[in-house]
């Protein structure tokens, strides 16, 4: 007789319908239970780091972009608070001159006036 195939080899084992099927009570689980669950775990563990991290990410960079608009009105306010005191000393010293030197050289001229006159 001839030799025996594959697929003659393949009909004599017995198929998952025949295979006698244990209570689930019963059943003890096997390392490559454990390492499924582990796996499991693992897929959401990396799942939820992940997450973290991109919310973390966003947090820093939404503080990151506050930071430099803050440091940017901060820039702003100082650059319009010096030219205001720029603007109150030119005052002042607009007023010192005018008070100050200029009734001062009124009085000198009244004075060579009155010795001219």
């Amino acid at each position: 007789s001839a030799a025996p195939t594959a697929t003659t080899l393949l009909s004599k084992l017995p198929t998952a319908a025949k295979a006698p099927q244990l209570p689930s009570s019963l059943k003890t689980d096997t390392h490559w239970d454990f390492t499924l669950k582990e796996m499991a775990w693992l897929s959401a563990d990396f799942q939820s780091e992940r997450k973290r991290q991109k919310s973390q990410a966003k947090k820093l960079s939404n503080a990151i972009l506050q930071y430099h608009a803050t440091l940017a009105s901060k820039k702003k306010r100082e650059c319009a608070s010096f030219e205001a005191r720029v603007r109150r000393l030119g005052g002042k010293m607009g007023r010192m001159v005018q008070n100050h030197y200029w009734k001062k050289m009124e009085r000198v001229v009244e004075y060579k006036q009155r010795l001219e006159g």
